[in-house]
């Protein structure tokens, strides 16, 4: 069988199934408009709604009341809000950073001559070096601030 005849038969019975549909439709709607016939009461009740609680509103309030709870409208708002959060947490780059390191450092080193000094047979020396550094980056030139400072 070829692809085109496959297409066809498809087509028709696409038309076919919504042609059905619909009559289905009309006579069912036909059906309910029978003239004479009365409709009962208990039919025509909502489930959930009160029809004694009537509220009168204008177009303006409606609309005004359907865009505060629309959801879709309130995601969007969150969203901006965490695009901006996101572009402040990406300025933070810029932010001035301030490193530190400090070492200290004890030796006793043996002496194996006793006019070098020191007491007990050796040297005991304390050493305390230590370094700082700030950094800040500017963001119209690109380029880095940088101030050290070392006591080696």
């Amino acid at each position: 069988m070829s692809r085109a005849l496959k297409d066809a038969m498809v087509k028709a019975t696409l038309t076919m199934l919504f042609v059905f549909g619909l009559l289905m439709v009309a006579s069912a709607q036909a059906s309910e408009t029978v003239p004479g016939k009365t409709v009962d009461q208990q039919s025509d009740q909502r489930v959930g709604v009160d029809g004694s609680k009537q509220v009168r509103m204008t177009l303006r309030d409606t609309i005004l009341m359907a865009l505060e709870n629309n959801r879709d409208i309130e995601i969007e708002r969150l969203n901006v809000q965490l695009t901006g959060f996101d572009l402040r947490a990406s300025q933070g780059v810029y932010d001035p950073t301030l490193t530190g390191s400090f070492f200290y450092d004890r030796k006793n080193v043996p002496i194996a001559n006793p006019l070098a000094g020191g007491a007990n047979g050796g040297l005991l020396t304390d050493n305390v070096t230590g370094s700082a550094t700030l950094s800040q980056r500017i963001m119209e030139q690109g380029g880095l601030l940088q101030a050290n400072y070392s006591n080696d």
